[in-house]
């Protein structure tokens, strides 16, 4: 019986480090992540601005075939 506890008890603290462990691990990515994010600046509308060039090229294809 008295085993049993200490084996319990053991698996247990493992679960613990491991959990430990893997919040450390994202803890560390998010730290290197939120380097890169500058909230003050404005974001690049890249979907935008690719809109405003496929555009541009389909008008322009459109009245060459007009002509």
């Amino acid at each position: 019986m008295m085993s049993f506890h200490y084996e319990n008890k053991s698996i247990l603290t493992t679960k613990k480090e491991s959990k430990k462990q893997c919040i450390d691990d994202i803890e560390q990515e998010y730290s290197i992540k939120r380097c890169n994010f500058n909230p003050i600046s404005p974001s690049p509308n890249k979907f935008i601005k690719n809109l405003k060039i496929r555009m541009k090229m389909y008008y322009r294809e459109s009245y060459k075939s007009y002509k």
